[in-house]
């Protein structure tokens, strides 16, 4: 579950390239401390969320899969920010000591 509803925020953002920041334990992403998000906000535009918002039972987009791939490889740690492009993810910026398998 915390997965889709990591998917639900993500696809609620729309068009918008704010950064997410959160908490990933045993792969998942956690909601305690709530994820972070910091608001670029562009004039002029209006860009909604993702047609599958609405739906319970959608399939997951291939950039969406690879994310969590990303927080399987991940298992404890931090995202320092999943940048998203019209509603998807785009880009993961990771933190970790040098010695960290990537």
């Amino acid at each position: 579950m915390p997965r889709f509803n990591l998917t639900k925020i993500v696809y609620e953002k729309g068009e918008k390239r704010d950064p997410l920041h959160l908490a990933i334990q045993a792969g998942d992403p956690t909601f305690s401390p709530a994820p972070r998000i910091v608001q670029d906000i562009k004039i002029g535009t209006d860009a909604g969320p993702r047609p599958e918002l609405g739906r319970e039972d959608f399939a997951l987009k291939a950039s969406v899969i690879e994310l969590f791939e990303h927080f399987d490889r991940l298992w404890d740690g931090t995202i320092d920010s999943v940048e998203v492009r019209h509603g998807l993810p785009f880009r993961v910026t990771v933190e970790r000591s040098c010695g960290e398998r990537a």
